[in-house]
């Protein structure tokens, strides 16, 4: 047998097939965002995915009301980044966003007091501690109707009584807490 080379000289058959290129799914799983120890938070964008027939998977489930949503409750105890990834169920496509949040502390509030005495001035000594951050503002209620901004705040109270005395911090990362305290105001 000999082969010839050159046109012609062969017979070439040809197939052709249609590949179909599937776009991908959109993924947004929101804005970072900071919240306070003990808040929770809606993430996932506004939408999540503007693809059709997808589904959800969101890592870090144990912090999440259902992380199959597209816009889960996420209540973190630490600053934890979540990751979102978008799957279009009839051809397996995915895309993948993720989201940071930022947990910051809530200030532990407490006070004390000295000189409990009607008509003396009674001395308020803010005792509250933070992990990390600042305190940006004190206020107090002092239970008979007076108030103030200070940190350590003097006050004369004018009659024998308890007083409910209510201390409410607030710091920098808006994250705000509280405390009352009975104060004994004594003859």
């Amino acid at each position: 047998m000999k082969l010839v080379s050159g046109s012609g000289a062969g017979c070439l058959d040809s197939i052709t097939k249609q590949v179909i290129i599937n776009p991908l799914p959109t993924a947004d799983a929101g804005t970072d965002q900071d919240i306070c120890n003990t808040f929770s938070v809606q993430i996932g964008g506004s939408p999540t995915s503007s693809t059709p027939n997808v589904s959800y998977a969101w890592d870090n489930a144990a912090s999440l009301n259902d992380n199959t949503l597209a816009n889960p409750t996420a209540s973190p105890s630490v600053t934890t980044r979540y990751s979102l990834t978008v799957t279009e169920n009839t051809t397996g496509c995915f895309d993948t966003s993720s989201i940071l949040i930022r947990v910051n502390p809530i200030p532990v509030v407490d006070f004390s007091i000295a000189d409990t005495c009607i008509g003396n001035t009674t001395i308020f000594t803010d005792n509250t501690t933070l992990l990390s951050g600042t305190i940006s503002s004190w206020s107090w209620d002092f239970g008979n109707g007076s108030t103030s901004n200070q940190q350590n705040p003097t006050h004369t109270f004018a009659s024998e009584n308890v007083y409910n005395v209510t201390l409410t911090v607030t710091t920098n990362n808006g994250c705000v807490n509280d405390i009352v305290l009975p104060v004994s105001v004594y003859p």
